[in-house]
């Protein structure tokens, strides 16, 4: 595999679709390249991007938090993007979160809003064995006096470690109603009822829903 070529044609690439000269991060979006026997020469080569001035960092985006702390320190990343909500809390289990930013790490979250299930009137009949979770979250929203999109956005702004959120926004309309919630945040203590460690519900790579 010649990395350094592919590489250098990926930055090349970038670099003029984003019209940039310099890039943030550049992440791996494959955790199971970790295994390959391969990694380490690829990971040599990112690193010496961030030697060279084409990138400020180097991360990860992550579905499984296994052995999470030694593959940060071995490979030298900056950033750890990971899936966390109110209802996926593995980021915050043993202390996870505090441990990953004591050493420096930039913490991204995504699927804040597990994929978007905590807005569904009606969900797929994959997800009808967790339903009681979803009814339970509605009422608790209901008795707390907030919308769906603060439920779920409040708890996440609970953590001042987190650096980032990512989401998926179909239009500004969408943009302009988590601006408004972000302002309107408060702190809430969520129940732990919320909280799920069945990973046929916390991973989508798991799911086994209708297309």
């Amino acid at each position: 595999n010649d990395y350094k070529l592919w590489i250098h044609q990926k930055i090349q690439q970038y670099k003029k679709a984003f019209n940039v000269k310099k890039f943030y991060a550049i992440m791996i979006h494959n955790e199971n390249f970790l295994l390959s026997p391969d990694f380490d020469e690829f990971n040599n080569l990112l690193i010496n991007l961030k030697k060279k001035n084409i990138t400020e960092k180097i991360g990860i985006s992550i579905y499984s938090f296994t052995n999470l702390i030694e593959n940060v320190k071995k490979y030298k990343f900056d950033i750890v993007q990971c899936p966390f909500s109110l209802i996926d809390q593995r980021l915050i289990k043993n202390n996870l979160l505090s441990k990953l930013k004591k050493i420096g790490i930039e913490i991204h979250v995504r699927s804040i809003f597990l994929q978007g299930l905590l807005f569904k009137k009606n969900i797929d009949p994959y997800f009808f064995k967790w339903q009681n979770i979803f009814n339970y979250y509605k009422k608790w929203t209901k008795n707390n006096s907030l919308s769906y999109l603060e439920g779920g956005l409040f708890f996440i702004l609970n953590y001042s470690m987190i650096d980032k959120f990512i989401i998926g926004v179909e239009g500004t309309g969408q943009i302009n109603q988590l601006r408004d919630a972000i302002k309107k945040y408060r702190y809430i203590s969520y129940p732990k009822y919320l909280n799920s460690s069945d990973i046929n519900l916390i991973n989508p790579n798991n799911w086994k829903t209708k297309k």
